[in-house]
């Protein structure tokens, strides 16, 4: 715990906040029980085994072995100090702190955190920058004019601070300077190009900015979108130009306005995937806040463990044109591969893009859509392989139905799969007995490789196993382990009992470990009488006794010990204490029969004889 922060500080923060509102900000949690579960925002995995004790105020993954407190969760998802975390906590729960908060840690960051921290600093006064021009100069008329003909309003434009780069290669450049910036931090920025003489130009201009956000609200990089042809050469540059891959910003882990959007799906559960940045912004000028979009690129599996971890249905609405079709084929194929979320897909009309739809017929009628004409995945590719076959023809029309039935395959509801088939049955003259008889032949056909490759996988995995030695880890936790645990539990909880162990100078806990926090509580509850034992997570040091303390606090006790209860536990360390001393004079007596001492060997017996008849009291 930070010498420099007061016990009373933290302490007042811990009881004004409840953990569950802040890890909830970060992961989707589900209610079960008296705790709350979702997916480990800090390793991969498919089935939740992360946790949240609400009346304990606590975290764990059983996974990967993360847990703590509030302060500690922060602390792991954002990379924060100590200092850092417990202010980001302060602000997250709306609390006035009556402290300054010193932070020595911020000082003495490694040159590569420095580094980034500037970069943060220059790409948002680069987005400060310009915003400004666009919003409030002479120079930004043109490119603002256009983007209002595009539907564009002040309430859009400002709440993603669109701004605009003006055609001049030094105007960036020299502000940072003048500011302070040096040559290798614009270099590092990947906002600037490098001439042959050594010379900084801007990368982007003539072109409407859009700055991208982390998910710490933090712009880490820009695209860039050309809004009129300003002469021969510009005619061959991209539409859309993005910033480089940068210590900040890799365009595989970034998703357009998922900061923004998972605040909504922690209500609603969903996200929209859009195409492209425009789509998003008009949707939310449209009263639809929970869209996202790609980064120019097909969906990446980071960007699915992000979504993972915000929301459990998806909504693809992509463009209505043949590339926007096709590409939500690609989505889905990668989705479904997921088995994670709910998705369903938009098929826009006229070939329209989101952005275009809500132009011609208006938000409310965008709303509308969006709630009522969706599609499931197979309806959807049902649709799209009606366009990719001839079913004038007798073997486009087959080809169409492998395809089906290869979809059908996939449905695992029977209700769902009858009324797909009833529907297909009727839309193309089929019977549906002829449907399911062919289905079940292709699911039969499908097991059989399956099967066959599984045998295959199972041969080439026996020969490996013949190499390798194989040990099994062994999780399973000692009667002696258990009841140390148990006891450090209630001496955290009741004071009284920790009092009654520490008043003993015969008492000690038989695991190292154990003693350590023992130890540790002591000297806590001596500076700190009353606080409670969310500050002992941030008093205790070292990460693997943190830990162990979360182990400890998520036992499942009763609200209160009984005498029983402890003298039960006391029995067992009586007991477990006995045969440690037992092993020991064992194998001390093993030693003293090779040198032959008959003294030395009859006094071992003797005080063998006397444990072991000590232990079958107990």
């Amino acid at each position: 715990m930070s010498n420099r922060i007061p016990e009373e500080v933290l302490q007042d923060i811990r009881e004004s906040t409840n953990i569950v509102d802040v890890v909830g900000q970060y992961v989707q949690l589900k209610k079960s029980g008296k705790n709350y579960f979702g997916l480990c925002p800090f390793h991969e995995e498919k089935s939740p085994s992360f946790s949240v004790v609400e009346d304990k105020q606590i975290f764990h993954c059983f996974g990967c072995g993360k847990g703590g407190n509030v302060f500690r969760f922060i602390e792991e998802i954002e990379g924060y100090s100590f200092p850092q975390a417990v202010e980001k906590v302060a602000e997250m729960s709306h609390l006035t702190v009556e402290y300054q908060f010193d932070r020595q840690e911020d000082r003495e960051v490694s040159p590569e955190r420095r580094l980034n921290q500037r970069l943060v600093a220059i790409h948002q006064r680069a987005a400060d920058v310009y915003h400004h021009l666009l919003m409030n100069t002479q120079m930004g008329e043109a490119a603002l004019d256009y983007l209002e003909s595009r539907g564009m309003t002040h309430d859009q434009l400002t709440h993603f601070q669109v701004g605009l780069a003006p055609n001049q290669r030094e105007f960036l450049e020299k502000i940072l300077v003048q500011e302070g910036f040096n040559s290798e931090e614009l270099k590092a920025s990947g906002l600037f190009s490098e001439t042959d003489d050594g010379r900084l130009l801007d990368r982007f201009f003539g072109r409407i900015m859009f700055p991208i956000h982390n998910d710490h609200d933090q712009v880490i990089a820009f695209s860039g979108r050309l809004f009129e042809e300003q002469g021969e050469s510009d005619r061959k540059s991209p539409k859309y130009l993005n910033s480089p891959e940068t210590s900040l910003f890799n365009k595989r882990n970034v998703l357009y306005n998922h900061r923004e959007a998972k605040k909504i799906a922690r209500k609603t559960g969903e996200i929209i995937l859009f195409e492209g940045f425009m789509d998003v912004i008009a949707a939310w000028g449209a009263d639809v806040q929970n869209g996202v979009a790609s980064m120019g690129t097909s969906l990446t599996n980071e960007q699915i463990q992000m979504l993972k971890k915000s929301c459990s249905k998806l909504l693809i609405c992509y463009d209505g044109d043949s590339a926007g079709l096709n590409a939500s084929m690609r989505a889905l194929e990668v989705l479904e591969a997921q088995r994670h979320f709910d998705v369903n897909v938009m098929k826009l009309p006229n070939e329209w893009d989101p952005d275009e739809f809500i132009k011609r017929e208006g938000a409310e009628r965008f709303q509308n859509f969006i709630k009522n004409q969706r599609q499931t995945p197979f309806s959807f590719k049902t649709g799209y392989y009606e366009t990719q076959y001839n079913l004038q023809t007798e073997q486009g029309k087959l080809d169409f139905i492998q395809k089906v039935l290869q979809e059908l395959s996939k449905v695992s509801s029977v209700v769902e799969r009858d009324l797909y088939i009833q529907q297909i049955a009727k839309d193309y003259e089929l019977t549906e007995d002829a449907i399911r008889s062919d289905l079940s032949q292709y699911i039969s056909s499908n097991r059989a490789s399956a099967k066959a490759k599984e045998r295959r996988e199972n041969r080439t995995r026996d020969v490996i196993i013949e190499n390798q030695v194989v040990s099994t880890p062994q999780n399973k936790v000692s009667l002696l382990e258990k009841t140390q645990q148990m006891l450090l539990y209630r001496m955290m909880t009741e004071e009284d009992i920790l009092r009654r162990f520490q008043m003993r100078e015969d008492f000690s806990f038989l695991d190292v470990q154990y003693q350590e926090i023992f130890n540790h509580l002591i000297d806590f509850k001596s500076s700190y009488s009353g606080a409670d034992i969310g500050g002992f997570l941030d008093y205790v040091k070292e990460d693997y006794l943190k830990k162990l303390i979360v182990t400890i606090m998520y036992l499942e006790m009763s609200e209160e010990s009984n005498e029983q209860e402890i003298v039960d536990y006391e029995r067992v360390f009586k007991r477990y204490r006995l045969l440690r001393e037992i092993t020991e004079l064992e194998k001390e007596l093993v030693e003293v029969q090779k040198n032959g001492d008959i003294d030395k060997q009859l006094t071992i017996s003797l005080s063998l004889i006397d444990k072991k008849r000590q232990l079958d009291v107990i």
